[in-house]
């Protein structure tokens, strides 16, 4: 598996997508290199995971956040999710991110236990229209 920068020829192939997710994407790939990370791992038939973050200070964030990780169903629990993470850890240390942050639904439990494995640590919590959730954040090291 290889794990590269999302293009915008690689949206036409996310169809295991939703719509929603997809414009978000196409977002985030127009808005450049300095304002999103966007990530695909990629097998023999094409994407088979993205990931995306918003870089600081783009949407008024103060950390990069983590607001995508997604893998083809079918290709889940092949360690797709954490080679996707890893790369994007080591790419935001690079550029010299002392942290990352995301939110994850706490009914997310499989998601969860990734991060926690990943060195991410519970800062806080929320409800809204859907499920409750709670952000975590990891440190970064050069």
């Amino acid at each position: 598996m290889d794990v590269r920068s999302l293009t915008a020829a690689d949206l036409v192939v996310l169809d295991w997508l939703d719509d929603g997710t997809r414009t978000g994407l196409a977002v985030a790939v127009g808005a450049g290199p300095g304002r999103a990370l966007m990530l695909a791992a990629s097998g023999p038939a094409g994407p088979v995971g993205v990931l995306a973050a918003d870089l600081p200070p783009w949407r008024g964030r103060t950390e990069p956040w983590l607001w995508l990780v997604e893998v083809r169903p079918g290709c889940r629990g092949r360690g797709t999710g954490t080679a996707l993470l890893a790369e994007a850890h080591r790419r935001l240390a690079t550029a010299g991110h002392l942290g990352v942050e995301l939110a994850v639904d706490d009914t997310n439990v499989r998601a969860a236990a990734l991060y926690r494995r990943l060195g991410y640590a519970a800062v806080g919590s929320g409800t809204g229209p859907g499920d409750p959730w709670t952000t975590m954040r990891r440190a970064l090291s050069a």
